[in-house]
C-alpha cells in the first residue's frame, strides 16, 4: 500500500539557478508515486516547469517507453503483493525492477509521477538514499 502526500511549492523561474546552487547544482530527484488522476500531470507540469525532466505515464503511452514490459512488471509485482510467486521470481521480477529504475535515471529523467513509478519507487529510493 502507498500514501502519497506531496507538498509542491511554487519557484519562480528567475531563482531556480540561485536555488540550485544551495544544492551543488542539481535538483534532488522526486518521485512522485500517486496513482493516476490524483494530480499526477499537473505535479509532472509543475516540476517540469522549474527545470526537471519527469518521467511520466504519458512518455509510454505517446513516446513508446515499453508498454509491454511495464505492464508485466505491474502484473508481476501484483502477484508478488499476493503471495504468489516463488522466492526464484520474486528476485527476477525485483532485478528488473531496479533495472528500470537505472533506466529511467540514465535516460536523464530526475523526477518520475504517475504509473510506472508506483511500481518502482522503493527501487528508485534506492538509488537516491
Amino acid at each position: 500500500r502507498v500514501l502519497s502526500i506531496i507538498t509542491v511549492y511554487y519557484m519562480d523561474p528567475a531563482s531556480i539557478s540561485q536555488n540550485q546552487a544551495m544544492i551543488d547544482g542539481q535538483l534532488p530527484f522526486v518521485i512522485g508515486a500517486g496513482l493516476g488522476r490524483t494530480g499526477t500531470m499537473s505535479l509532472h507540469a509543475a516540476l517540469n516547469s522549474i527545470g526537471y525532466k519527469t518521467y511520466h505515464m504519458k512518455e509510454i503511452l505517446f513516446e513508446g517507453a515499453g508498454l509491454k514490459f511495464w505492464v508485466d512488471l505491474a502484473e508481476e509485482r501484483l502477484r508478488q503483493e499476493g503471495g504468489n510467486e516463488s522466492e526464484e521470481n520474486k528476485r527476477e521480477t525485483n532485478a528488473l525492477a531496479r533495472r528500470a529504475a537505472q533506466d529511467i535515471v540514465e535516460s536523464g529523467y530526475n523526477a518520475t509521477t504517475d504509473f510506472p513509478s508506483i511500481f518502482i519507487y522503493r527501487e528508485l529510493m534506492d538509488l537516491f538514499q
